[in-house]
């Protein structure tokens, strides 16, 4: 009711308080963006002038000796996120044989490229999970080719593939090497699924907070996005206000009232919690 903040700031330029929070938003994001350019600029003196591939953030969980549980306040409408989907990407290259397009030349690395894509849109794990459903495998880029009247010699492609609970990233990148002609190599492993016991105290905690303000049962769900909790061993719940689907958007933003209902069911949910 009172507007809401985003990047660029309020809406409501009249209102105090959602200035002082617009403030406190800048004031955060400009000194962790000095942070992190101090850190790259550091690496660079050390480095010779490269770039670092990859920039890790931490916080104070390096400092505590032992982590019972986290609750990760990513925006889903304060609803309870039990489980969330891994991560891992794909670089796939199909080899061919270049060759001339008018004589028949030559073996064409785009249509072998085509046959392990079909595989990976075709291909589906045993195991489905009833909060992420199955294991999901997309193929977003590709690439080949360079002249109108040449056959390529390799088509490069990579894969976005989206894992539940029953397998881990080894898991399925083992499956995709047995199954597929192309070479694929992984980015990574690490963004495994994760997920937290619907009995946990802190789940319970959550249910019993009653129907969202707009009278919608509050329900566990399996997210489909990705969030810290993939890097943490530790049981996480994953519960925030604000939707998901404005993430990433051009104009993304959350609602003071979604602030102040979330600090509200966040003492409420803590206070006197019994692990």
């Amino acid at each position: 009711e009172r507007g809401y903040v985003s990047m660029g700031g309020v809406t409501e330029d009249d209102d105090e308080l959602a200035d002082r929070v617009s403030k406190v938003c800048r004031a955060v994001l400009t000194r962790l963006h000095a942070e992190i350019s101090r850190s790259i600029n550091f690496y660079r003196s050390q480095q010779g002038g490269s770039a670092p591939s990859r920039l890790y953030l931490t916080g104070g969980s390096a400092l505590l000796p032992h982590i019972d549980v986290a609750l990760v306040g990513e925006p889903t409408r304060m609803q309870p996120a039990v489980a969330e989907r891994g991560l891992m990407v794909l670089d796939c290259t199909a080899h061919g044989r270049a060759g001339h397009a008018a004589r028949n030349e030559g073996i064409n690395a785009i249509t072998e490229a085509i046959k392990d894509i079909e595989w990976f849109s075709s291909y589906r794990f045993e195991k489905e999970s009833q909060m992420l459903g199955p294991v999901k495998m997309t193929t977003t880029i590709i690439q080949a080719g360079t002249q109108h009247n040449v056959i390529p010699d390799t088509c490069t492609f990579t894969v976005d593939v989206r894992s539940n609970e029953f397998y881990s990233n080894q898991d399925i990148y083992n499956i995709v090497r047995a199954c597929v002609k192309s070479d694929v190599v992984p980015r990574s492993f690490r963004l495994s699924s994760s997920r937290i016991d619907i009995g946990h105290p802190l789940v319970s905690r959550a249910l019993a907070l009653g129907p969202l303000p707009d009278g919608s049962p509050r329900t566990p769900f399996g997210s489909p996005t990705l969030s810290d909790q993939a890097l943490m061993p530790w049981p996480s719940l994953k519960m925030g206000p604000g939707d998901s689907a404005r993430s990433h958007t051009a104009d993304e933003y959350i609602c003071l009232s979604e602030l102040h209902q979330a600090i509200g069911e966040y003492i409420t949910m803590l206070d006197g919690l019994s692990l």
